[in-house]
């Protein structure tokens, strides 16, 4: 029977394991420490999140996320907008940082675990660019950081409470469950699952 060897993330300790059932558990004999972890139905599940996060985008980034009546003025943006008025002022690099971070790489994430899920069930993981593709989403997991945007927002909210009227759009219920998608695929993905079978595929 084909064993594959892991090392504990916690003590080191090289161990060797048969392929693990969906939902097991695999444990570090010295340290107890969750060496592999096989999670239900992990496929489908990440292709869920994926089209959920996918169609919520869009109204995410260009729908207001909140209204503010200040002065008898009254004025609403959404993340986009937002980003542009932030690139008018002449604040080129925040601006890019928020387009990067916040725009460019959730949705590339989203996208990139779409294929990789596509190309498991179809059986095309031995291609080279299933790799390169597999390997990129390990840097993008990375890289976006939608929560760091929405506690920012959080702030925002709380600062300005006090002094404008606000009411919440339509938009920032969008962008909470984006921010949720993406994160979940953290939990749905089973990336030692899909190592496995890059390593097994026979072309």
């Amino acid at each position: 029977m084909n064993q594959t060897q892991y090392a504990c993330n916690e003590c080191d300790y090289l161990i060797y394991l048969d392929a693990l059932e969906e939902g097991h558990v695999a444990c570090c004999p010295r340290c107890h420490h969750h060496v592999v972890e096989r999670k239900l139905n992990s496929i489908n599940r990440t292709l869920a999140v994926c089209f959920a996060g996918l169609i919520i985008f869009f109204p995410a980034i260009l729908q207001p996320l909140m209204s503010m009546r200040i002065l008898g003025l009254d004025s609403s943006a959404s993340l986009f907008t937002g980003m542009k008025a932030i690139w008018q002022n002449d604040l080129h690099f925040v601006a890019a940082c928020i387009f990067f971070f916040c725009i460019f790489t959730p949705i590339t994430k989203l996208i990139s675990a779409l294929i990789i899920c596509l190309g498991v069930k179809a059986k095309k993981i031995h291609h080279a660019w299933f790799k390169q593709l597999f390997m990129y989403y390990h840097k993008a997991d990375t890289w976006e950081m939608l929560e760091v945007f929405m506690i920012g927002i959080l702030v925002s909210i709380f600062k300005l409470k006090d002094l404008a009227d606000l009411s919440l759009n339509i938009g920032i219920i969008c962008f909470a469950v984006l921010v949720l998608c993406v994160n979940a695929l953290k939990i749905t993905l089973d990336k030692a699952m899909i190592w496995d079978e890059i390593d097994n595929a026979k072309p």
